[in-house]
């Protein structure tokens, strides 16, 4: 296993059984902080989410540029920050057959759907404006309230 900087994206799905506004803290309080931290001190060079349902809630995080040994490092930490978040009374219990236990992170390849984003020359700009993106809907959702004042922030 190397230590140099990995050229490529880590991709983690971070699973969470937990209320829409305890995931919104999870992001804006522990995982961007934790991530933009890493790029701020060289450990990865940027990072984007997805929020999914495949499998069951989650984020899907990629970080870039991330040396192994960080990359071998992120699940377990990301995995005790999402323990601390509340799981909602709704989703109790163990998780349905197929779906990720509450706190889980997974560590899956990075298949980017490069035909969606206009082939592979265009890949790394759309892989930029997601950055990008993420970076403004992490402040957009941290600083602005639920409700409608946030519904209109969408829409607008």
């Amino acid at each position: 296993m190397t230590n140099g900087p990995r050229a490529s994206w880590l991709s983690l799905h971070c699973f969470l059984r937990s209320a829409p506004e305890d995931v919104d803290a999870f992001l804006t309080e522990d995982v961007a902080p934790l991530l933009d931290g890493l790029v701020g001190a060289g450990g990865a060079t940027g990072w984007f989410f997805i929020r999914y349902d495949e499998g069951g809630h989650h984020l899907r995080l990629r970080v870039r540029g991330v040396t192994e040994a960080r990359a071998a490092s992120l699940p377990p930490v990301l995995g005790r920050l999402a323990a601390r978040v509340p799981v909602a009374e709704a989703v109790r219990g163990g998780a349905a057959a197929g779906r990720a236990e509450h706190a889980e992170v997974r560590v899956v390849p990075y298949v980017p759907e490069t035909g969606r984003y206009g082939g592979p020359g265009a890949l790394p700009t759309a892989e930029e404006v997601f950055v990008l993106s993420s970076r403004m809907a992490v402040r957009a959702v941290r600083d602005t309230p639920r409700g409608s004042a946030r519904l209109a922030l969408g829409i607008d």
